[in-house]
C-alpha cells in the first residue's frame, strides 16, 4: 500500500514538472492590460466615427454593442419608433 501511494506521488511529480514546463513555454501576451483597455475604450469613445469609416465586419460590431436585438424596419413606417427612442437615451 505504502509503494501504490509513493508511485502516486512520484507519478504527480512528474506531472507537476511537465506542467511546469508547459506554463514557461507558452507565449506571453503581446500587449498589456492597460494597452488592450486603452485600445478598447478608444473603440467605444466614438463609435459613429468608427461605423462611418471602418469596415463591414466594424460596422455590425458596433451595431452588435449599440442595440441587444436587430432593428425591425419596416418600409411604409422606417424604424420602430419605441426601440431608436431608447437606443438615443429617451425614456418617456
Amino acid at each position: 500500500m505504502i509503494k501504490a501511494f509513493e508511485k502516486r506521488i512520484d507519478d504527480l511529480e512528474t506531472e507537476k514538472r511537465l506542467l511546469d514546463e508547459k506554463q514557461s513555454a507558452s507565449p506571453q501576451l503581446a500587449h498589456s492590460f492597460d494597452e488592450i483597455f486603452e485600445r478598447a475604450m478608444s473603440f467605444l469613445a466614438n463609435p459613429w466615427n468608427i461605423y462611418q469609416n471602418g469596415s463591414l465586419v466594424m460596422k455590425k460590431l458596433v451595431l452588435r454593442l449599440a442595440f441587444k436585438a436587430p432593428m425591425a424596419y419596416d418600409r411604409r413606417v422606417g424604424f420602430e419608433r419605441r426601440k431608436l427612442l431608447i437606443f438615443l437615451g429617451y425614456s418617456g
